[in-house]
């Protein structure tokens, strides 16, 4: 099979599942499989935990080396004198290295060191050095970085997480935006299309009116002109739905084509009554609640503790280490045995600790100004959603009755055409109130829809609610 006949195949079977996939819940699994700025987070996130499991190999496996070592020295006679060298080794010699390090509870850490050497072709020797030696720092800050050798790759690792989590729920957010832009339009376009086959209904009634001579011409013209109007609006909503679909297939992440998308007007209602459950808890006062459910709370706290990482590594740069030391030495029969210990003192290192203290601490600062930023503007943009859906859901309320007045006085207005009680003009009004009406509470109703998801978006619940199967 040709790469041609391949891709074609492909092609096909993608355009075939969307054209399927008349759910929102379907676009938004196409999205999370194929969207290139989710596949970029999830590499980062194997980055992260690829640094995780090599610092945690860096500081708890052992290091063991192999070393193979000839020589061999000649004498030469140059300008009168002669050399003679010792021989060298006349045999290879084979050294082995092996160390490992543990941090101990009390915030130092013990390496041992085991190395041992062997001429080979000799009999084998009992020659050995062993050195058990501890860093211990005389520093409070020292001691605790010690303690936790793996915090910044761990922190990092997090912090990817949560950035694939925020990823996540940012797709589902535009995928289910521009879906309903998408439904807007579709919904719009429909209007337009009755509103169209009821004015060419009514220009052919009026023209038998016109035959008998019941109206004047007049009518006939101001009908045929909102009928170009209508014609050119719905070739507006066309290439505006144009615009959307290609919009919507970047965020989808494929190439294909999007004919259908079939959602009702009650599936947006019944949709908005899940949701209109699920986002209860958030209109109770902001304080009786956790925040930290958030992503971006929570990497700004992983920050802050960072920082503080930081700030602990600057202060306790030239602190004081104890290091006691026990070494083993075995050669034959002979075994020497030493005890030592030394204390550390870093005197001068560039001079830049004080300079290392202030930006670590100016860094920690700033972090937690960001948090009590981030938090303020969270709490406005809950508050100003929540009081957006109180202000949708009582406009849609008012245009349930307006549309339901309107479409009676619309269906009085057409007897009274017929019986040329009123004029062309006047219908034509009638008719439009209603198509506009219409329309605006559909799009009100996706709009409070939009408000809720932007409410689950902001308090980090939009994926768990896409988990749920809400969506």
């Amino acid at each position: 099979m040709s790469k041609n006949i391949i891709i074609a195949s492909i092609f096909f079977v993608l355009q075939a599942d969307m054209l399927c996939a008349s759910s929102l819940r379907s676009f938004v699994e196409i999205a999370l499989e194929h969207n290139m700025a989710l596949k970029s987070e999830y590499l980062s996130l194997s980055k992260e935990e690829i640094g995780l499991n090599r610092a945690n190999k860096e500081e708890f496996y052992p290091e063991v080396n192999l070393e193979l070592d000839w020589s061999k020295s000649w004498g030469e006679e140059f300008e009168g004198f002669f050399w003679m060298g010792d021989g060298g080794n006349e045999k290879p010699t084979m050294n082995i290295n092996s160390f490992i390090s543990r941090t101990h509870p009390f915030g130092g850490k013990l390496r041992l060191n085991l190395s041992t050497n062997q001429m080979i072709g000799e009999k084998i020797q009992n020659q050995w050095d062993m050195t058990l030696d501890s860093e211990e720092p005389l520093s409070k800050s020292a001691r605790q970085i010690i303690m936790t050798p793996l915090f910044d790759e761990q922190l990092q690792f997090d912090t990817a997480k949560l950035n694939l989590q925020e990823r996540i729920s940012e797709i589902i957010f535009d995928v289910i935006n521009l879906y309903t832009q998408l439904q807007r339009l579709d919904f719009t376009l429909s209007i337009k299309t009755k509103e169209l086959e009821n004015l060419q209904g009514n220009i052919e009634i009026s023209r038998i009116k016109l035959e008998k001579g019941l109206i004047p011409e007049m009518d006939i013209f101001q009908m045929e002109l909102q009928t170009s109007s209508v014609l050119s609006e719905m070739e507006t909503i066309k290439k505006d739905k144009r615009g959307q679909i290609a919009r919507f297939l970047q965020i989808l992440g494929i190439q294909s084509t999007i004919e259908d998308m079939q959602n009702s007007q009650e599936d947006f209602l019944n949709k908005i009554k899940v949701l209109k459950r699920l986002v209860e808890p958030y209109s109770q006062p902001l304080g009786t609640r956790s925040v930290m459910s958030i992503p971006q709370v929570k990497i700004k706290y992983i920050q802050i503790e960072l920082s503080k990482r930081r700030l602990q590594e600057a202060v306790s740069r030239n602190a004081p280490v104890l290091i006691p030391a026990v070494t083993v030495n075995r050669s034959g029969n002979t075994t020497q045995e030493e005890f030592r210990a030394s204390v550390k003192f870093p005197l001068y290192n560039k001079g830049i600790k004080k300079e290392e203290t202030k930006i670590a601490q100016a860094s920690l600062s700033q972090t937690e100004l960001e948090l009590k930023s981030l938090l303020i503007n969270t709490q406005i943009d809950i508050a100003t959603t929540l009081d957006e859906i109180k202000d949708t859901e009582r406009r849609i309320e008012v245009l349930d009755k307006d549309i339901d007045l309107s479409e009676k006085i619309y269906e009085i207005a057409m007897i009274k055409y017929q019986r040329g009680l009123i004029s062309a003009k006047d219908l034509l009004q009638y008719q439009a109130d209603v198509f506009r009406k219409r329309k605006s509470i559909f799009e009100e109703q996706t709009e409070l829809f939009l408000d809720y998801v932007k409410l689950l978006k902001i308090t980090g619940e939009l994926y768990h609610a896409y988990q749920k199967d809400i969506f």
